[in-house]
């Protein structure tokens, strides 16, 4: 059966090949030469390129042939070897060639819209053949490698996303739909010559880094289907491979591809949902090899650097990556109940981009003055920097799962004290009790039904996420349990060992904070024995750290009993 359609192919070019060797006489037929410049324009475009109707002819012999591919893999294995790789080499530059003559050139950006259109699924018709001939047979996909079909293709692609972007979107509507085909069946065929195959995988994906800059471009076309297949190409390249993965992060290229997946996945995700799906295990894959550090400082290059106001401190880009992150951690530790390990360098960066924003925050909080702050209306304030809460609740969010975990040794928590992430904690917390005091039972009634949703979820979340940090940091750590008290945060979270009603649970967090600074810390000791109680109720928790409340409502230390017993002689 393969000789027939061997056969059937090679009657199909024969026109294209005609004009190939009329206007280069001097090819050569073995097919070692099969790159060429493009026919120059000195002849009439008719007798440069077929006809519509014999364009047709051969879109429907080459389809008829790529279906039986697609059905049979026998029948691609044997086809592969007996098909002319330099024949059909030969053919993409043809092809190659008449793109560049009648795209870009003529009333509504092409010379024939006739002609531009039978071209177009001519083209993807031959994508399409390469596609099924190289789906799941290596030696097919090695050979199209070896007689760098790609090159064509790719120069196709490139072409057609240019004559997209820049000419009017109005103009020759059923050509833009053709060669929005053509360039996803392109980027189709590439993928699949390299899927499964790590031989031309390595040959191939270090060239969209250097040489050609493809990818980029047609993620910037913004149409869901070829971000798809864009996106499916990068995670079967990049898949469990340390080396492909890098260059998504070390190449001016594949830092763009990098930060344009992540810039833009809330809008093409919008449209297909699987995309993101597929944008997270790209990130997953790269965060499991330990490239979590060097992606979050891809994205802050130049960004965290320049002056920018506290909602602007997280890019588009950072937050969806902070979206997968907070993802895969939750989904590792609900599996098996570990802790997802990032790296010391990635916990130390997202500590400083927390750090830069609360600075931020602060600094613009302080220009209006804590008078005139407290005295306008907080939930506006709250509604006006949602995006900075929201930021804030889910970077929290990653650091309450990530203290728990092995990473957090002392050299870790001595690198977060040094980038200020302590007293970045502290100072948020300061300002969230601004706006966002807490709420007792004699007030509850009129005033928490008076806040809005999204406002009780922020406070009841970013407060009681700082505490668990602290608390967590704190433990076993004398050096955060001193760095807290040297910036005046005992005072303050000792100020939430009380009831709120839109934190129902932050008085247990505080109180447990407050046990972590002061286990085998004196001076935490003695600062909280020093100081009077502010309404705090007893609580078992306390006498895990020998204090407890007196009868004048002062936090004591030592065992109570004692202290009675001692009184009562």
């Amino acid at each position: 059966m393969e000789i027939p359609l061997a056969q059937t192919l090679q009657s199909a070019w024969a026109p294209l090949l005609a004009i190939r060797l009329n206007n280069n006489p001097q090819s050569s037929p073995d097919g070692q030469h099969y790159g060429f410049a493009p026919i120059p324009l000195s002849q009439p475009i008719a007798k440069q390129i077929l006809s519509p109707e014999e364009m047709e002819s051969i879109s429907a012999k080459i389809d008829s042939v790529a279906k039986l591919l697609c059905k049979m893999e026998p029948l691609r294995v044997s086809l592969g070897n007996s098909v002319s790789w330099a024949e059909l080499a030969y053919v993409l530059v043809q092809l190659r060639n008449d793109t560049f003559i009648i795209f870009g050139s003529g009333h509504g950006g092409v010379a024939c819209t006739e002609r531009a259109f039978k071209l177009a699924a001519l083209t993807a018709s031959h994508f399409q053949l390469v596609r099924n001939l190289c789906a799941a047979i290596p030696a097919n996909q090695e050979k199209a490698c070896t007689f760098r079909l790609y090159e064509s293709a790719e120069e196709i692609l490139s072409y057609l996303s240019s004559w997209l972007i820049t000419s009017s979107s109005d103009s020759c509507p059923s050509v833009r739909e053709k060669s929005m085909l053509c360039i996803n069946m392109g980027t189709q065929m590439l993928a699949n010559i390299m899927t499964a195959n790590p031989v031309v995988q390595n040959q191939l994906w270090p060239h969209y880094f250097k040489e050609a800059d493809l990818l980029r471009q047609l993620l910037q076309l913004g149409e869901v289907k070829t971000a798809k297949y864009v996106l499916l190409l990068i995670f079967n390249c990049t898949h469990k491979n340390l080396n492909r993965s890098m260059l998504l992060i070390n190449s001016s290229i594949g830092k763009d591809i990098l930060k344009t997946i992540l810039r833009e996945a809330k809008q093409i995700t919008a449209e297909d949902d699987s995309l993101f799906d597929i944008i997270y295990v790209i990130i997953n894959n790269m965060v499991e090899l330990g490239l979590a550090g060097a992606i979050l400082k891809t994205l802050c290059h130049q960004h965290i650097a320049r002056s920018l106001t506290a909602k602007t401190v997280l890019s588009d880009e950072h937050l969806t990556f902070f979206q997968i992150l907070d993802g895969m951690i939750d989904s590792q530790y609900k599996k098996d109940g570990n802790i997802a390990k990032l790296g010391i360098d990635a916990i130390v960066c997202i500590s400083m981009i927390m750090t830069r924003m609360v600075c931020t925050f602060e600094v613009e909080m302080a220009q209006n003055g804590r008078d005139e702050v407290c005295s306008k209306d907080k939930e506006a304030i709250c509604k006006e920097n949602t995006p900075v809460i929201d930021s804030a609740i889910l970077m929290l969010q990653i650091f309450g799962r990530l203290t728990m975990g092995a990473e957090m040794t002392a050299v870790c928590k001595a690198s977060l004290i040094k980038a200020g992430f302590i007293k970045a904690l502290i100072s948020f917390l300061r300002i969230l009790d601004i706006l966002l005091p807490r709420e007792n039972l004699s007030n509850s009634v009129s005033s928490v039904t008076e806040l809005d949703e999204n406002q009780r979820s922020a406070s009841m979340n970013v407060k009681t996420d700082i505490l668990r940090i602290l608390s967590n940091l704190s433990h076993h750590s004398q050096e955060t349990q001193n760095e807290v008290r040297e910036l005046g945060g005992i005072p303050l979270i000792l100020n939430h060992c009380r009831n709120d009603v839109a934190n129902p649970f932050i008085r247990e967090y505080a109180i447990f904070a407050i046990r972590n600074l002061c286990e085998n810390n004196l001076e935490n000791q003695r600062l909280i024995a020093s100081m009077e109680a502010r309404a705090v109720e007893q609580d078992p928790e306390l006498e895990n750290v020998n204090a407890y409340l007196d009868e004048n409502g002062k936090l004591r230390l030592g065992e109570r009993n004692r202290q009675a017993q001692t009184s009562s002689t």
